[in-house]
């Protein structure tokens, strides 16, 4: 039993290493990496749970600690929640892919905040050139549950729109 020990430089470890709850960081007691309890593992900045991974597998990513404030995790049937913590029009979450190094993005979904509680579209982009002004939206599907291709504003179950549109 070893208590107290303090190491300079590089220390290996030749079997399991035990903690009891959390690693922090010298200097900075907000920054921790940690289990809170078993089968649950989560990465903390600032204070605040920024990613948790839970017994069943699901991954929570939070960029700002939990709009609710207790623990309660709505979305928790899901494997992946992305959250934006403001909570007014115009805000947007979403994902993006790039098949490039760096910031090169070629495609996305996301979702843009028309009110409070989420309400609103889901909009899909993709990119027709090397240009990063060449992301477009493409899709659109509004919270009314319309789907519009080559609009913004779907004002049937299906909307299409653009030069030599076939409909089977």
């Amino acid at each position: 039993n070893l208590d107290n020990v303090s190491v300079a430089g590089i220390a290996t470890f030749r079997s399991d290493v035990f903690i009891p709850e959390y690693i922090k960081h010298l200097g900075d007691a907000n920054t921790s990496i940690g289990f809170t309890g078993a089968n649950h593992f989560q990465v903390n900045t600032n204070g605040h749970n920024r990613l948790s991974v839970n017994s069943g597998g699901s991954v929570r990513i939070r960029s700002d600690a939990n709009p609710l404030g207790n623990g309660v995790h709505v979305a928790s049937n899901y494997h992946l929640h992305l959250s934006n913590p403001q909570n007014d029009a115009g805000e947007t979450v979403g994902i993006a892919f790039g098949l490039s190094t760096g910031d090169d993005i070629g495609a996305a979904i996301t979702h843009e905040r028309e009110s409070s509680n989420s309400v609103g579209n889901l909009r899909f982009y993709t990119k027709e050139n090397s240009s990063s002004a060449s992301m477009l939206e493409r899709m659109r599907i509004s919270k009314e549950g319309n789907i519009g291709i080559g609009t913004d504003n779907p004002q049937t179950t299906l909307e299409v729109v653009g030069a030599g549109v076939t409909v089977f």
